[in-house]
């Protein structure tokens, strides 16, 4: 239906683009929150708050590679400007992703109660990722298995990028920063769903409870 585009168009009520834009501007705006936040957690030290919002929003370049994994470009970025070893930053951009996805999951819960759809898949998602808290706050195993792995050949010359690795994916996944980090995907993600629902309003859809929960799904 191309050919009704245009008409769909002209009937939005345009009046809701402001709000729609600002409710976006502040999920960008709380996820660099939490960059910043966890930028602090590493003490990575040198970097001013404008080029830390650079090398923030050079990582949206890299959005359509796949899993994000062009966001990395974020943490040999912090290399230039301020030194900090990739491998002790890249677990940043893990962490957002982990968080990210908690707090999505958790969204897309409160949409269930209109579309009881995917259970199995979000409580595998859950299931996955408590595991793999789990082992990241297991210093002992951890270190254990690193240990191990520096018996092999080629994975000695790298042991210490892997401690390296180590030692920040356990102080961003610690159950503290871990909540701090998922409330600001809760706050940020949930702006983008309310954005959603305006354009549905725009688009001259009821504006009730169902339709937030829709757009939230």
């Amino acid at each position: 239906d191309i050919q009704r585009l245009p008409q769909t168009l002209a009937g939005f009520r345009w009046e809701w683009l402001p709000a729609i834009l600002g409710l976006t501007l502040v999920n960008y705006g709380l996820r660099f929150v939490k960059w910043q936040y966890y930028l602090r957690l590493l003490d990575v030290r040198g970097v001013g708050t404008g080029d830390s919002l650079g090398i923030f929003l050079s990582g949206m370049t890299m959005a359509m590679t796949p899993g994000k994994v062009g966001e990395l470009l974020k943490a040999y970025m912090l290399k230039q400007v301020a030194g900090a070893p990739v491998a002790a930053t890249a677990p940043i951009i893990a962490a957002e992703r982990l968080t990210d996805g908690l707090a999505m999951v958790a969204l897309a819960a409160i949409g269930m109660i209109v579309h009881p759809y995917g259970w199995p898949a979000l409580v595998a998602f859950v299931a996955v990722s408590a595991v793999a808290v789990g082992i990241a706050q297991n210093r002992a195993l951890v270190h254990r298995l690193l240990a191990q792995a520096e018996r092999l050949p080629v994975v000695a010359k790298v042991a210490h990028h892997a401690y390296a690795l180590y030692d920040s994916t356990e102080r961003l996944l610690a159950w503290r920063s871990l909540g701090v980090a998922v409330g600001l995907g809760l706050l940020s993600w949930a702006s983008e769903c309310v954005a959603f629902f305006l354009v549905l309003v725009g688009l001259g859809f009821a504006p009730d409870v169902t339709l937030l929960l829709q757009a939230t799904f």
